[in-house]
């Protein structure tokens, strides 16, 4: 399943105690920002595939270890 950067922050632990619900709007654009880099990291190295479509990105994993 293809998600967009914003869905798989959304599903990341952010610590024990805060859920994604908890952070602010401001602590949430932060946290994607991070994440994509991450992603986009992932990306480059082959192990995400990126889409573009319906103006929007999404990502799908391209292989399991």
């Amino acid at each position: 399943m293809a998600l967009s950067g914003y869905e798989i922050t959304a599903r990341m632990r952010w610590s024990r105690r805060r859920t994604w619900d908890d952070l602010s709007g401001f602590e949430r654009r932060m946290a994607v920002t991070e994440a994509l880099a991450h992603i986009e990291l992932l990306h480059a190295r082959g192990k995400l595939q990126k889409r573009y479509g319906d103006g929007e990105i999404t990502y799908l994993v391209s292989e399991l270890e």
